[in-house]
């Protein structure tokens, strides 16, 4: 008869720090984790950002070295995990139009009557 052992780890999340998913050819079209923020431009990026239960999706772009805004929407929302409740701030980007480079991407979160602006670094290869 087999073991099987189960822990449950809770880590601090923060919204400062989004985590990183891929989607794409290489995925199966399937929603992964990525391990680094190097995106090729046949992916989509999501990021996902744990917030409080009172947090409203703000706004999302892609802005290029020079902190210009660029052309590919961001697709902001929310979501809540099914099993622990966790509410989430989600931004999807096609990367498609994007050439080889550095860019960042910018999500606000409203929340408690302040507004937060999260900056994340991606590179886009060929």
């Amino acid at each position: 008869m087999p073991l099987t052992d189960a822990v449950r780890v809770e880590t601090a999340a923060s919204a400062d720090r989004p985590l990183l998913f891929r989607r794409g050819p290489a995925t199966g079209n399937r929603v992964q984790p990525a391990a680094d923020a190097r995106f090729s431009r046949t992916e989509r990026l999501r990021l996902e950002l744990p917030v409080g239960p009172d947090a409203t999706p703000g706004a999302g772009r892609v802005l290029d070295r020079a902190g210009q805004t660029l052309a590919p929407p961001v697709v902001v929302g929310a979501r809540a995990d099914e099993v622990t409740g966790q509410r989430w701030i989600t931004a999807d980007v096609t990367l498609a139009p994007l050439g080889a480079g550095d860019y960042v991407v910018e999500v606000t979160i409203e929340e408690a009557g302040t507004t937060r602006r999260v900056l994340t670094a991606i590179r886009v290869t060929r």
